[in-house]
């Protein structure tokens, strides 16, 4: 195991109706606040918490919040409430969503970098979390999932009258709802319209969970990567639990930096539009001046009912209060769309006067790279600007954009997890340990080294 300064557990515990899920959350070694990447770790039948915990221990290290914990009913040595007898898939699919529901709220956690892993059970009853609520299930990972148990209870049952009130599965007695629930919930149907990325890792010489059910999962998930591990039985152990435990930091580092990536053209999305509703907003303000040089125009021309100057003053009253009276966003899709006329009336005997001159966005600018208008100029005629302005911040780099003779310098938004160098370490969290020193795992009561 690592050095206990690189990681720090307590008790964590989570509620479901009256039951009371009981786990520990592992957290990097001198975390001093602000959000993590977490995932959710959950055991596989009759076990416990501490099946997950030398995974805890590796991606603490390196700057992930951990839970592992205890499903109700899940084994004899859990220590969450509930009894085996009442215990199936769908009470551990609560579980799990009690659970990502809990540590959603917690400070510690960013609930956009929350993932869960199950292991055998745990990752069937993960699979059903994830299609039940993909919003709090951003990416999942599967170590050996039982995607066998819906087949095995349809062997054993051949209708849903056959199931006895309580039997023995693999040494624990369970109740007749566990072969119900396994009997009528097929695991592939749960994985079509999963959105997130999905790992399975299983090992081809697993005689409890036959790895052909993960290879037929792996096609039917839309985003899955199957890693099969040469000798790996069912419970890795050893160099087969190494290479389980990098392959699970491996595919969570890349869901971070997927998430980060996202995150920040988000956030150059909403810069852009904003800027694009405060410009268009400033075009509708400039076009909603009354025409001054026309009415001073009309003011010379003989007061007659209907001369030329008196129909050119009355429309463009009309015109300036329809416009001050008209919402922002219609002027502004009416400055994009077409231009305006401006009618200004003239005589023979007065003097001319020159209209007033108006702010307007400058004619020609490459809208769709820099995600919206220019800053107002002069101009003696208001002109508007052509065309649609883009947000796409896929178009976004660190360059400059050249913009009819100016640069318009751009800031690319940058965004880091966790993203703090804590007062006792040099570097981030997140940055990688050499942690595989001496492991200490856990299997059915027996300590070993490794």
């Amino acid at each position: 195991m690592p050095a206990s300064t690189a990681y720090s557990n307590h008790e964590l515990l989570a509620h479901k109706g009256e039951l009371t899920i009981f786990g520990q959350l592992f957290l990097p070694g001198g975390y001093d606040g602000g959000q993590l990447p977490t995932i959710a770790c959950a055991h596989g039948f009759g076990s416990n918490y501490l099946h997950a915990v030398p995974y805890a221990w590796e991606l603490a290290a390196a700057g992930y919040a951990v839970y592992c914990f205890d499903f109700c009913g899940g084994g004899y040595a859990s220590r969450s409430d509930g009894n085996p007898i009442t215990m199936s898939l769908a009470t551990e699919k609560d579980d799990c969503l009690a659970v990502m529901r809990m540590l959603s709220q917690r400070p510690e956690v960013d609930p956009n970098r929350l993932y869960l892993m199950g292991e055998g059970q745990g990752g069937f009853a993960a699979t059903m979390a994830g299609h039940e609520a993909p919003e709090l299930v951003r990416a999942m990972v599967l170590l050996y999932p039982a995607f066998y148990l819906h087949d095995e209870a349809r062997r054993s049952f051949p209708t849903l009258k056959n199931i006895p009130v309580s039997y023995r599965q693999l040494g624990m007695r369970v109740g007749r709802c566990y072969g119900e629930v396994a009997w009528n919930t097929n695991p592939y149907t749960q994985m079509r319209d999963y959105p997130g990325h999905v790992l399975i890792v299983h090992g081809d010489e697993d005689a409890t969970c036959p790895v052909e059910y993960s290879q037929r999962a792996v096609e039917v998930f839309p985003h899955a990567r199957l890693e099969v591990i040469h000798g790996g039985k069912h419970v890795f152990r050893e160099r087969a639990l190494d290479r389980s435990i990098s392959l699970v930091h491996e595919f969570l580092d890349q869901q971070v930096a997927e998430a980060d990536k996202t995150e920040a053209q988000s956030a150059v999305t909403t810069q852009a539009t904003a800027q694009s509703v405060a410009s268009a907003q400033a075009v509708a303000s400039a076009q909603a001046t009354p025409q001054t040089g026309a009415q001073s125009v009309a003011a010379t021309q003989p007061a007659t009912p209907f001369s030329t100057a008196s129909t050119a003053t009355a429309s463009a009253t009309s015109a300036s209060v329809a416009a001050s009276a008209a919402p922002a966003s219609v002027l502004a899709r009416s400055a994009s769309a077409a231009p305006v006329a401006t009618t200004i009336a003239t005589s023979t005997t007065a003097p001319t006067t020159t209209a007033s001159k108006a702010a307007t966005p400058t004619a020609g600018i490459e809208a769709s790279k820099v995600g919206g208008f220019a800053a107002p100029t002069s101009s003696s005629v208001a002109t508007p600007t052509t065309g649609t302005p883009s947000t796409d911040a896929s178009s976004v780099d660190d360059e400059e954009v050249q913009v009819k003779g100016a640069h318009v310098a751009k800031t690319k938004a940058t965004s880091t997890y966790g993203g703090r160098i804590y007062a006792n370490q040099a570097q981030s969290i997140r940055g990688r340990h050499s942690v595989h020193k001496t492991r200490t795992n856990y299997s059915g009561g027996k300590h070993f080294r490794h």
